[in-house]
């Protein structure tokens, strides 16, 4: 099994949704197998642009990471569907091993 992340910030838009809706619909369509997006509160990116939340910031642009488990086969084609959006971001895989994907096993 493969771990796909991508990091991505939360004022990237595809249209007027924001990237990381659209690559959640993507991916549903796409039938992987589940998708978890996870909202930073602090980092910055190879601009080295401090992106935080706090009183000073009055529209933060915080991290955005997106994390998909599926088959390299799956992956692998999705990455291809993403990898030409217009958007700052990085997309990483890895190796995972999986100890239990939900109920039915699938």
């Amino acid at each position: 099994m493969k771990l796909l992340k991508v990091y991505l910030g939360e004022k990237d838009k595809h249209g007027h949704r924001p990237m990381f809706e659209y690559i959640v619909e993507m991916a549903y369509k796409m039938g992987m197998k589940g998708v978890t997006v996870y909202k930073g509160i602090m980092g910055f990116g190879c601009k080295r642009h401090m992106h935080r939340s706090d009183f000073f910031s009055l529209s933060p642009d915080l991290p955005v990471v997106m994390e998909i488990v599926d088959d390299e086969e799956k992956i692998d084609k999705f990455v291809e569907e993403i990898r030409h959006l217009d958007f700052d971001g990085l997309i990483t895989i890895s190796d995972v091993e999986v100890v239990k994907i939900g109920d039915s096993g699938k």
